[in-house]
Parts: structure tokens; sequence; C-alpha cells
């Protein structure tokens, strides 16, 4: 179902690379460096022994290259800038939905179930298209799959990473990567996941700065695909397929979601100039658990949490964090009114600029609507 060939990707590669020699402006430079760079990434994750990761290859001199880290820099600090203009905002928010989300994943979390370790090809086809169905999707997929633009590669871009999406913003080439597909759960998943990616580049039509500033800025880049990895989850619960494993797969999905909020949590309890040195990366855990620990009950195990902090990347961590939060309500919505409803079209009209409290307050999405939306899909799991 889905290619294993290199043709469709080093045709695409010729293209940016044509296209780099003819770039206009500093933003076209920054998007099509970072999407060639990870275009070779992608034919080494895809087989090509030929293929190197190399910054002469992707920008043509190494000082092209230094150009491009400096301009990734000014990105990296203005979207820390606009962190601490709002931490007091995110901690609020956070702080309040955390202790609930706690209180359910110690309830779920230690919960067994018998999950499968995979389907035949008919019967993964059968559950992933009727889920495509339900959300008007199939004809997409369809298509991406005619065109050999979905992958099955032989490793992540990372590590753990189980796939990744590509999109040049200058003519939409668009690829979608599952690593090492096979007919199971995790890996429609996965491929649910990147199809959210691939949905929400098909719908962007901004401006290349803005494409930029929604890739390295705004913390709302995850919110289609972990939309997309929610519907499938609930879907697989109220229609009664694969019970056992989709609830499995689920509390992974809750714990994870968990982790981000903790981390984002932390993040936002350390002060403005912690925060902008970037001394958090070299800070003592002692002293960071110093810090944080008057804002967690007594004895809370935060050493964990804590010892990671110099490797916590801010942007990674609130664009999955907030990718929890949105996702949350645009999935209500959507099972409400469908996928074209106020709320979808409002974030998507607003997702690529910095954070704004607007985004969710102007919208009603409350701390308060949150708890009652968790606790809401938890049952599905607890049932």
């Amino acid at each position: 179902m889905l290619n294993r060939s290199l043709g469709p990707l080093h045709k695409r590669l010729d293209c940016a690379h044509e296209m780099m020699s003819h770039v206009e402006s500093t933003d076209e430079f920054i998007a099509l460096g970072n999407y060639i760079g990870n275009m070779y990434g992608s034919l080494v994750c895809m087989g090509d022994r030929q293929a190197v990761v190399d910054p002469i290859c992707c920008f043509g001199s190494r000082k092209r290259y230094k150009d491009f880290l400096k301009e990734l820099d000014v990105y990296s600090d203005e979207a820390m800038q606009n962190f601490v203009l709002k931490k007091d905002y995110h901690c609020g928010y956070i702080g309040s939905i955390l202790p609930t989300v706690e209180k359910e994943c110690d309830i779920i979390c230690p919960m067994m179930f018998e999950a499968e370790d995979g389907m035949t090809r008919k019967q993964f086809r059968e559950v992933f298209f009727a889920f495509l169905d339900s959300i008007q999707m199939a004809d997409m997929f369809k298509r991406l799959v005619k065109n050999k633009q979905i992958h099955s590669s032989y490793e992540g871009i990372d590590v753990g990473n189980l796939g990744f999406t590509l999109f040049n913003p200058i003519n939409g080439d668009l690829d979608i990567f599952v690593k090492d597909f096979h007919n199971t759960l995790n890996h429609m998943n996965t491929l649910v996941h990147e199809l959210g990616h691939g949905y929400d580049m098909e719908h962007f039509n901004g401006t290349i700065k803005e494409y930029n500033q929604y890739f390295y800025i705004s913390f709302f880049g995850e919110v289609i695909p972990r939309l997309m990895e929610r519907l499938l989850h609930r879907f697989l619960l109220r229609n009664r397929i694969i019970v056992e494993s989709a609830k499995d797969s689920f509390v992974n999905f809750e714990d994870l979601n968990h982790d981000y909020l903790l981390k984002g949590y932390i993040l936002s309890l350390l002060d403005s100039k912690t925060l902008l040195s970037h001394e958090f990366c070299e800070c003592d855990s002692e002293d960071l658990i110093r810090t944080i620990k008057k804002y967690f009950l007594e004895g809370a195990n935060l050493r964990d949490y804590v010892e990671e902090i110099q490797h916590y990347d801010l942007s990674d961590t609130y664009t999955y964090l907030y990718g929890d939060i949105l996702s949350l309500f645009l999935c209500d919505e959507i099972e409400k009114n469908g996928m074209n409803n106020e709320l979808m079209e409002y974030f998507m009209r607003h997702r690529t600029e910095p954070f704004q409290e607007e985004m969710l307050t102007k919208n009603g999405l409350e701390p308060s609507s949150y708890v009652k939306l968790y606790k809401k899909e938890v049952n599905l799991i607890k049932k």
C-alpha cells in the first residue's frame, strides 16, 4: 500500500535544489534549507546508501549553512521571548488542569488490556478506511498513495521516531513517512498522525514567512495530528473495534499528554532570567527542585522530571502540550458538527501566529471546559 521506491523523493529533491539556486528572500532560504536537509535525511531513512546529510550538499557551501543556523537562532530567541511574555498564562492554565489529569492517569495507567499484536491486511484496510470515511479523508489518502507520497521507511528521522512528514511550502510537495509499516494499530496510529500533518499542510495558504513562523515559533503545529489520533481512538472504542488494543493505545496517548503537561508546567515555573539565558540547561537539579517544589504536593516525585529538564526542548514540549489541549476541544466540535465547524475554521486561520491567549479565551476554551471533556474522554477507557 505504501511506497518503498526512491525515485519520487530524488525528483522532489532535485526540484528543491533548483529552487534554492533562485531564492529571492531569507524566508525562502530558511524554508528550503530546512526542507532539503530533511529530504536528505528521509533518503537515508528509506535506505539510500548514497545519501548523506551534509551541510554543503544541502546549502552549497559551509558559509550558507552558517547563515542558516544564525537565522534559526533568531527564531529560537523569538520563541523563547514570546514564551516568557505568556508564561504566567501557561502556568495558570496548565496548573488548573494538571491535578485532574494526574488523578485520572493514576487510575487508567495501571489498567491492563489484552492488546493484539496485529491485524490481517484486509482487517487493517477495512478499519482504516472506515475511520477515514467517518471524517471524509479517504479520498485524500488514496490520492497521496496513488501519487507515491506516502512511504514506508526503514528508519525514523530521529531516535524513537515512528513517522514524519516533509512539506515544501514553495511548490506544495508533500511526503509522509511511516517507519517499517505493518498492519498494526501502532502503525495505523502513526499513519493517522502523519496524515494530520499532511491535511494541515495541504490547507496551508499563508506566506513563506508565516510558514517559517508556524514551524519555529507557533505552538500549534501538532494540534491536527493529535486531533487525528484522538478521533481514531474514539472511533475504535465507540464502534467496539479492536477494543482492548484501542484502550491500551489510548492509555499510552493520555500518559504521553500528561508528561508534556508536567514538563510544560515545570518550565512555566522558572523565572524569566533563567529561561532567557537558558540557565535551566545547566542548572543543578537540586536547585531546580528547591525552586519549584512549593508548587507541588509534599512528597511529589519531581527528581526524574527535573533531571531531564536540561534536555527539554521548549518548542517541542509546548507544541505537543497545546496539541493535546486544542485537539481535545476540536475533537468535541468535530464529533458534533463535522470537520467544517467554526472552531476549526478559527484555528486554521490563526494557527501560524505566535501564541496568544485569545486563541483559547475568545473561543471559551477554559481550563474548566478542558477538565469536563477530559473526564468524558477517559470514561471511554474505563468502560
